[in-house]
């Protein structure tokens, strides 16, 4: 058993591709486990977009420049690779990654289930509020770059954004 309280604050770096290989080697417990602990992750990492020099006490203090300044900064810094966000709709966002690392991973089915979850983790833990990702173009599907749009289940509906089908 882990002791996670242990554990929770502290970072470790790996290689980008054992990262890619632990993804691949649970692929076969499906896309839930893997969304759930990218949750978790997700919401640890949130606490990491505050610097000393901010002024503000949460993330969600930040100016909105800034806080997605600081997520692109955040997973750019850690090998993920480069993040941009951009409106969507009414309520609703996409964030782009045309060089994202899970896409790498062999076996993937077309899907960044990991960072989905990690991005709903992190948004969630920052807004307070009941949001969805979905992933909507993959690099590992053939997409030009993955794609991932969020907001509440209700505005996601409302704009007619819907997970599409992975490709076998």
């Amino acid at each position: 058993m882990i002791d996670t309280m242990k554990t929770t604050r502290r970072e470790v770096t790996l290689p980008a591709a054992t990262l890619v290989g632990l993804l691949a080697s649970a692929r076969g417990t499906g896309d839930d486990p893997l969304r759930e602990q990218g949750r978790i992750a997700g919401r640890l990492l949130a606490e990491r977009l505050l610097a000393p020099q901010d002024g503000a006490d949460t993330p969600r203090a930040l100016p909105t420049t800034v806080f997605w300044r600081r997520v692109g900064e955040l997973f750019a810094s850690r090998g993920w690779g480069s993040l941009t966000h951009a409106d969507a709709g009414e309520a609703v966002g996409e964030l782009r990654a045309s060089d994202w690392i899970e896409a790498d991973r062999a076996g993937s089915g077309g899907r960044c289930a990991f960072t989905a979850g990690v991005l709903q983790g992190l948004l969630q833990e920052v807004s307070g509020a009941q949001l969805e990702v979905e992933e909507i173009e993959c690099r590992a599907a053939g997409g030009a770059a993955c794609r991932f749009r969020f907001g509440s289940r209700a505005a996601l509906d409302a704009a007619g954004h819907t997970t599409p089908a992975v490709a076998p």
